[in-house]
């Protein structure tokens, strides 16, 4: 297996190449940065691995939306730590009832701020819900 590390730092030359190789097969697994969230077209991405959560939930889409694009299948894993967890199960509930998630992540409608004030997190129908997903870090 041949493994690619992308990420600011590597001259754009270097990147481009990294990027078509992967597409061509020549290397099985990227390691990247917040850098491959956006803007690249990578061709049968099976799975995505969050080492952090992103803070809102457009950069949290961009991240995972490398994989299971044009109607494939894909996987995305997200690690979090204790800090997190209530965020992780709140969108876990909100993706599995086919809500929305942008609430979660908003800043005037903080996760945190719900929970402190209703006990638990309203659900994005209004309903009581708790869950948790995880920050930034690329």
């Amino acid at each position: 297996r041949r493994v690619g590390i992308l990420h600011k730092n590597i001259p754009l030359a270097s990147r481009l190449q990294l990027l078509q190789d992967f597409n061509e097969r020549k290397v099985d697994t990227l390691v990247c940065t917040g850098i491959a969230s956006r803007g690249i077209d990578l061709i049968d991405v099976a799975h995505v691995i969050q080492f952090e959560v992103a803070t809102n939930a457009v950069e949290f889409m961009h991240r995972i939306g490398r994989t299971a694009r044009a109607g494939k299948m894909g996987t995305a894993t997200t690690f979090y730590d204790d800090q997190r967890a209530e965020l992780i199960e709140a969108l876990r509930d909100a993706v599995e009832g086919g809500h929305p998630i942008d609430h979660l992540f908003s800043r005037k409608r903080s996760f945190r701020r719900k929970l402190n004030r209703y006990g638990e997190a309203p659900s994005p129908m209004g309903s009581a819900s708790s869950a948790s997903d995880q920050g930034d870090g690329w």
